[in-house]
């Protein structure tokens, strides 16, 4: 029974060791979960203030027809806006910017 008394001696100086180790990934693993908590309510708050204006942008995009693309397409040189958001367009679908296109 010594040497039982032994192995369990040293088998619960290891398993403190452990408990030890284990506690601090915890407290460690905790403050990246409480940063990244953060990070996401910060992002959603942003995502929240964003989604009106796609929904509007969507809505407003879905009451285009082929009368409204002809008209813009009509213009020899369209105004400084237009332009502008034609080639945000462009850009996003990865296309070369430009009234040329």
């Amino acid at each position: 029974t010594a040497a039982m008394m032994v192995v369990l001696e040293k088998d619960q100086k290891e398993a403190a060791e452990t408990k030890k180790v284990v506690q601090k990934e915890e407290e460690e693993t905790q403050v990246i979960m409480d940063d990244a908590a953060e990070i996401r309510a910060l992002c959603q708050a942003d995502l929240d203030k964003a989604m009106p204006a796609f929904y509007s942008a969507m809505d407003a995009l879905k009451s285009l027809n082929k009368k409204d693309i002809d008209e813009i397409k009509a213009f020899a040189s369209p105004p400084e806006k237009v332009r502008l958001t034609l080639d945000a367009v462009l850009h996003l679908l990865k296309e070369k910017p430009g009234w040329d296109q």
